[in-house]
């Protein structure tokens, strides 16, 4: 997969993308140094133009070697980073892929039947068992590769896309209710090499999950899109089979933007396992991630998309409304803590390494969140640093969230990524404003806790058990006994 369009605006001949229909749908300051519109090439300095021309002519050349070598390639467009364009990227992947030799068909093939080929994937071709998207073209691809863009019918997720909605972008979410599911498909997991590998036997001839994974054959895996303050965004939903109500979890996932971001493999091992133990869990990508529209804020209005989960819970037939709990991982700590600052529905919560202290974390990591995140997410960071570090750091804000959640803290001593302290913090502070809480440090525990991978989720299903699922009563927080 060797991504050429990366270097497809530096080659001579390269056409304009913005001349490109869908290009109209496409926010200019979504793409990293993007090609200028009128000449569909970058403003670099000579000198810069020709070592970027001499590097593009270069990959060709190796790509060629590859090529007479008997290589099977796929077609993968890659990011957008120097000028590449979402969609348009993989007709020019395409239209290099014939340049260093393949054949038409060989191109096709290349984008559709070599990724099931190679990875076991149930997509890229028409036959039973498989999940194609499907594009129906007036004229022949064989013929000429630009005949990939006569799309007559456009069938994706089992659905026909009105493609001229979809071109004009005249997709407004702004009048829409918070929470409103605007899609909804299933998710097959088992498509995903990643999954296969970690869920299934390794025993020849033989496709087998593992002990640990059974739970996977009783639970319903879904993507939708939903609406937050106007936007499209991602969500991922997995619920145990029947029709029964259940209490429900909302899930906070780590990282930002694309980094650790909810994929099929985080949906077997972490939400399809809550799930089977009797709950509805969501969790979303955060705005901007995913397909979805908007750019996350690490805590700002991103957090909004947490909350307007709860409306979606609402319109689901199979969720217990009075029993919701949330869950964040890492960065979700953080997004967890805030949401509890802005309602009491919660019955119970957990937070594994979450974060609390934005500067203690950019402090720890050598100021690379400052450098890498926080300064390209936060809106107006360098003009407004100490408030917005404030005023998404629940440590200096523990005052603010809600005293009729029990908290279960759970952080390893070895983690690198958010310091223990941050947890032990938020223990002491919890103490102090009468905050319901219980807190393990597990000895040596990374950031995932994944040398203590069972009993972390013990821990995390006995503390829903207990007051989401069966509804125990607060503990007494005023000191007692003998």
């Amino acid at each position: 997969m060797p991504t050429m369009s990366l270097l497809y605006a530096d080659l001579p001949g390269s056409s304009n993308p913005w001349l490109e229909p869908v290009s109209g749908i496409i926010n200019e300051k979504d793409i990293n140094s993007p090609v200028d519109k009128k000449t569909g090439k970058h403003n670099y300095s000579e000198e810069v133009q020709k070592n970027y021309t001499a590097m593009a002519i270069q990959e060709l050349r190796i790509e060629n070697v590859y090529r007479k070598a008997g290589c099977r390639y796929l077609a993968g467009s890659a990011t957008d980073v120097w000028g590449t364009m979402p969609g348009i990227s993989l007709h020019t992947e395409l239209e290099l892929l014939h340049q260093i030799g393949l054949s038409n068909r060989e191109v096709l093939a290349a984008a559709t039947t070599n990724f099931p080929d190679a990875f076991r994937w149930k997509t890229g071709k028409i036959a039973k068992g498989f999940e194609p998207d499907i594009l129906i073209l007036d004229k022949n691809p064989l013929e000429n590769l630009e005949n990939t863009k006569a799309i007559s019918v456009l069938i994706n997720n089992g659905g026909i896309v009105d493609r001229e909605k979809l071109l004009t972008g005249k997709f407004d979410y702004s009048n829409d209710p918070d929470g409103k599911i605007i899609s909804r498909w299933p998710m097959d997991v088992f498509s995903d090499t990643g999954v296969i590998n970690a869920v299934f036997s390794k025993v020849p001839g033989k496709k087998k999950l593992k002990a640990e994974f059974q739970y996977l054959n009783n639970v319903v895996m879904e993507e939708l899109f939903y609406v937050s303050d106007g936007l499209k965004v991602k969500a991922y939903l997995a619920f145990p089979l029947g029709k029964r109500k259940h209490p429900a979890i909302i899930y906070n996932r780590g990282g930002n933007r694309e980094f650790a971001k909810l994929n099929p493999k985080k949906m077997a091992k972490l939400l399809a396992r809550v799930a089977s133990w009797g709950y509805v869990v969501i969790g979303s990508q955060y705005r901007g991630n995913d397909g979805g529209e908007g750019k996350e804020e690490f805590g700002g209005k991103d957090v909004d998309d947490v909350m307007n989960l709860l409306p979606l819970l609402k319109s689901l037939p199979n969720v217990d409304t009075s029993k919701i709990g949330i869950y964040g991982r890492s960065r979700g700590g953080m997004m967890t803590y805030l949401a509890l600052m802005r309602t009491t529905k919660f019955k119970a919560a957990v937070v594994v390494g979450g974060a609390s202290d934005l500067r203690m974390m950019n402090e720890s990591r050598g100021n690379e969140m400052e450098a890498w995140v926080y300064s390209e997410l936060m809106p107006d960071y360098w003009e407004h640093k100490d408030s917005l570090l404030t005023q998404r750091s629940a440590i200096t804000r523990v005052e603010e969230i809600c005293k009729s959640t029990p908290i279960l803290l759970l952080h390893g001593t070895a983690d690198w990524r958010v310091m223990p302290e941050e947890s032990l913090n938020m223990a002491l502070a919890f103490q102090k404003e009468k905050v319901p809480y219980r807190l393990v440090m597990f000895e040596g525990g990374d950031h995932g806790l994944t040398e203590f991978k069972l009993e972390q989720y013990g821990m995390i299903r006995r503390w829903f058990d207990k007051y989401l699922m069966l509804g125990k009563k607060l503990p007494v927080l005023k000191p007692h006994g003998d």
